[in-house]
């Protein structure tokens, strides 16, 4: 099944350099949205059976990541989506709440890099 890659951060910069980041390192376009209320839209707009690899920011006005989060979990066939927290909290209770959802994958702390980016290598190349 082939999937698409969303960044979901409130920042459009860093939407852009991890936009540029992922596809240098794994010629994958992701599409980018700063607002979360609109992935979800366009998760909701999409066939059940689309994969989706999230970058996701925790810290953003309106709709957090916590609460996107709470908000996959309403859609069928939840293991379709895998999330990567990429955020600029280094605070542990952040890390340990990160645990408590099966959906995330991994939490990297911001800038993304191509060193942080190589570390999720097998999951995207099972991913496409």
């Amino acid at each position: 099944m082939q999937g698409e890659v969303l960044i979901v951060d409130d920042d459009k910069t860093i939407c852009l350099i991890h936009k540029y980041l992922l596809k240098t390192v794994h010629n994958i376009e992701p599409r980018f949205y700063t607002c979360a209320g609109d992935a979800l839209k366009c998760i909701a707009d999409s066939p059940n059976s689309s994969k989706y690899i999230i970058y996701l920011d925790i810290n953003m006005p309106v709709l957090n990541g916590w609460d996107f989060l709470e908000r996959l979990y309403q859609f069928k066939n939840k293991d379709r989506f895998s999330v990567i927290l990429v955020t600029s909290s280094i605070d542990a209770v952040d890390k340990s709440k990160a645990k408590d959802y099966d959906l995330v994958q991994g939490y990297i702390e911001k800038p993304l890099n191509k060193p942080k980016i190589s570390t999720l290598d097998q999951m995207i190349g099972n991913f496409s």
